[in-house]
Parts: structure tokens; C-alpha cells; sequence
């Protein structure tokens, strides 16, 4: 599993998962003109959004960061740390 504190990815994007055969939803997003991730089950459309605690040094909270930032799904880790490409230097 890949270790969260270098890429940060997370802490600046939300991304939000939709079923590959959920067209309606797919369509929604994409009207709003979201960059759209490829994962095997689901499309993950990102949206800019930086967290509060995020510094150049990392997670300011780490030890006690919310729920949702420790639930983040390993096995999406590659997906969603490959979007720092597309937004290394902005931040």
C-alpha cells in the first residue's frame, strides 16, 4: 500500500466515484466539466478543493485527520495519486 503523506493528492481534490453503467450520473458530471479518472469499477470525477489543514509540510492534523481522509481506498490509491501530474506546483 502506498503511504498518503508524500502524494497529498487527497488533500487537495475530492473525488467523486460513479459506477461506470450509471450514465445519468456520468452525464451530470461531466456537464460540469469535472476531469474524470479511470479506475477498473468506477469513474472518479475530481473536484479542486483544498483542505483547511493541508501544509507544504504535510497533514497538520495527521495523528487525529477525520474519518474520511483515513477511510481512503488502497486499491485507489494509484488512480487518484496519478491526478498529481496535472496538479504538482499549483499549490
Amino acid at each position: 500500500m502506498k503511504s498518503c503523506i508524500d502524494c497529498q493528492v487527497c488533500c487537495h481534490y475530492l473525488t467523486i466515484p460513479v459506477g461506470k453503467f450509471d450514465k445519468d450520473y456520468i452525464e451530470f458530471y461531466k456537464n460540469f466539466g469535472l476531469d474524470m479518472l479511470e479506475d477498473d469499477r468506477v469513474y472518479l470525477f475530481v473536484v479542486p478543493c483544498s483542505c483547511q489543514y493541508i501544509t507544504k509540510e504535510g497533514c497538520s492534523i495527521y495523528e487525529n485527520r477525520p474519518k474520511v481522509c483515513r477511510q481512503q481506498q488502497p486499491d485507489m490509491t494509484d488512480v487518484i495519486c496519478s491526478y498529481k501530474e496535472k496538479w504538482d506546483g499549483k499549490f
